[in-house]
């Protein structure tokens, strides 16, 4: 079965460009979701060590108190709900997110935060509420946030992607002429040069690859031992004529 290899080659580029999209998307939306979410959980865990360190003035840990501080989440976007505990575990004060629907969607309470800290759709940060007074903690303050959404960003990345694999094939195209000239045009000039040698019977021809700091050794090589297998039957048919 004959082939072209130009024909191989492309093709190869072609696999090459699509799989290079097909791999690299998911992955940068991966490390992408990966980056949004820490970025989210540090945020949220600064607010909520902030928030701790105001609750340690009050030695008792009061409710209200506890109640008055937590207001100061309501800037932040992903914050859904809060709850502080006192040292025995028992809710001092909560105060539920601009996202409130999205709390009652998945249940998630005081109650159930006290044992039940590990979701994948949200995040969930803690720090203790350590007393000014007495260097010992006196009760913690947890916080569910919003997750960033895993495809979020898709079709950004896809596009990143696809002009990235136009980048590279692109390059291989280039490659491609330069390898096409080095290789291709060479053995294009020895098959035409054999069919003529075989149609004429003419073995004077000769074949000339082109400038050699552009051909290959091994080309150069081959188009020499055929150089030669011509000469010696010309000679051969010289000395019988």
């Amino acid at each position: 079965m004959a082939f072209s290899i130009q024909h191989i080659y492309r093709n190869s580029v072609a696999l090459l460009c699509v799989t290079f999209v097909v791999v690299l998307t998911p992955c940068l939306t991966g490390l992408s979701y990966v980056e949004q979410r820490l970025g989210a959980s540090r945020l949220l865990s600064t607010q909520a060590h902030m928030i701790a360190a105001m609750l340690g003035e009050d030695a008792a840990l009061e409710a209200k108190e506890s109640a008055a501080m937590l207001p100061q989440m309501d800037s932040n976007a992903n914050y859904l709900l809060a709850c502080v505990y006192d040292a025995k575990g028992d809710v001092k004060a909560t105060r539920e997110g601009i996202a409130r629907s999205e709390i009652k969607a998945t249940e998630f309470t005081c109650d159930r935060l006290r044992t039940d800290r590990h979701s994948t759709n949200f995040i969930i940060v803690s720090a203790p509420v350590i007393s000014h007074r007495l260097p010992q903690p006196i009760g913690e303050l947890v916080l569910l946030g919003k997750a960033p959404a895993p495809f979020a960003n898709l079709l950004t990345w896809l596009f990143v992607s696809v002009m990235l694999g136009l980048v590279l094939a692109l390059f291989c195209w280039l490659l491609g002429l330069k390898l096409q000239y080095a290789l291709i045009k060479p053995l294009r000039q020895i098959a035409s040069t054999a069919q003529r040698v075989s149609l004429y019977k003419d073995y004077s021809l000769r074949v000339v690859p082109g400038v050699l700091d552009v051909v290959p050794y091994e080309m150069q090589s081959l188009t020499d031992s055929f150089n030669a297998m011509l000469k010696e039957i010309e000679d051969r048919d010289s000395r019988l004529s």
